[in-house]
């Protein structure tokens, strides 16, 4: 439950964080918007286990270690900065005339956000709900990290436990491997479609 409520968390917030702002970043004309998309592809850029220690050290000191909270705004953080390239791509293909159509018939930004745009890139939304889920699943290193307890350790920290100092259950570990992929494949088959339709589009689009 810690994972699966940690991963739909962070893909949430990357979601409602990261549309709003590849739009803003892709339509309107402000000032320092690429040191914004430089500083976009610096963060990615650094590992996370260069972060691992510093994040200790935040979290640590504001009362957040060991928590869920510390895990979604870290995956959060970490996330966002390739879901608003990827977005940014599929909200320049929007043709700006539905915008101005709209605008002539008085919708205003958050309108023109929610009721034409959103729908227009849900392919990409898709994908980058799909690629944040995965990412945010399959981690270990944050969440070995900020995590000490079984309150808020997830599934890769759980796989661990089954490594001692007298070996490895690898039957044990194996079992519950393969219970870890089921959640991620049924969350790809729902949203397959979606996932599929936004590769193609990034395809044409290159």
């Amino acid at each position: 439950w810690n994972t699966i409520i940690v991963s739909v968390a962070t893909v949430v917030l990357v979601i409602l964080l990261g549309v709003p702002c590849a739009y803003a970043l892709s339509r309107f004309r402000l000032p320092g918007a690429r040191v914004v998309l430089t500083v976009l592809l610096i963060m990615r850029m650094i590992p996370v286990v260069a972060l691992a220690i510093p994040l200790f050290a935040v979290f640590a000191s504001i009362g957040l270690l060991d928590t869920l909270t510390a895990l979604v705004l870290t995956h959060t953080a970490a996330k966002l900065p390739v879901a608003i390239w990827l977005l940014m791509g599929f909200i320049q293909d929007v043709p700006r005339e539905l915008e101005e159509s709209a605008k002539i018939d008085g919708a205003g930004t958050l309108r023109l956000l929610v009721q034409i745009v959103s729908p227009l890139i849900a392919p990409g939304v898709g994908a980058t709900a799909v690629i944040t889920f995965l990412f945010t699943w399959n981690d270990l290193l944050v969440a070995l990290t900020l995590s000490s307890s079984e309150a808020a350790q997830t599934l890769p920290v759980g796989l661990t436990n089954f490594v001692s100092q007298f070996g490895i259950d690898w039957g044990a570990m194996s079992a519950a491997g393969v219970l870890m992929v089921i959640p991620t494949l049924i969350f790809v088959w729902f949203a397959q479609g979606l996932l599929v339709k936004g590769l193609m589009s990034g395809a044409v689009r290159g």
